[in-house]
């Protein structure tokens, strides 16, 4: 009833289209995946460390910007909706695989035995959920939030800003 409300057109309208909620919520998340998939452009491992770094910090904050409301939706139903859930999982998958391929030389310069760890530390910090904490829990401002991201993906990398030719 809210959707057709909100769309202007009637009930009968809406289920036309969509045989129940699942299905309509499997339809949004596939339009969803679609748009945020050309957002998250490669970002060459041939390039400086600072440049990767900076780029996937900026290229992280102008998704999560985008997305914050749709994905706070997206979170409330990933646990009763099999189409969310696939299509959270998917995302993810896609943004910890951009992740492995920006930082390869420095994950491959560690010891096999943490490389895993490594790169689980980096999906972790540049999560949404790390975005989201620092946006609306701490309350910072988008340059604020990128500068401590930035932080922390050094803190994994084991440098320091200054060490990557940063200035935060």
């Amino acid at each position: 009833q809210e959707i057709s409300e909100r769309a202007g057109v009637s009930r009968r309208l809406v289920f036309h289209h969509f045989t129940d909620a699942e299905s309509m919520q499997a339809a949004f998340v596939q339009k969803q995946m679609a748009a945020l998939s050309d957002l998250v452009v490669p970002i060459p491992e041939s390039l400086p460390l600072a440049t990767r770094l900076l780029a996937l910090v900026e290229q992280r904050a102008r998704i999560y910007e985008k997305i914050t409301h749709t994905r706070r939706a997206a979170i409330i139903r990933e646990y009763v909706s099999p189409a969310v859930t696939r299509g959270l999982a998917a995302f993810r998958a896609l943004k910890r695989a951009q992740l492995e391929a920006v930082f390869a030389p420095e994950i491959r310069s560690c010891h096999k035995s943490v490389q895993p760890e490594i790169a689980a530390a980096l999906g972790c910090a540049a999560s949404f959920s790390t975005w989201e904490s620092l946006r609306s829990h701490q309350q910072l401002g988008v340059d604020e939030a990128q500068r401590v991201l930035t932080h922390l993906l050094c803190g994994v990398l084991r440098l320091t800003p200054a060490g990557a030719n940063l200035i935060v």
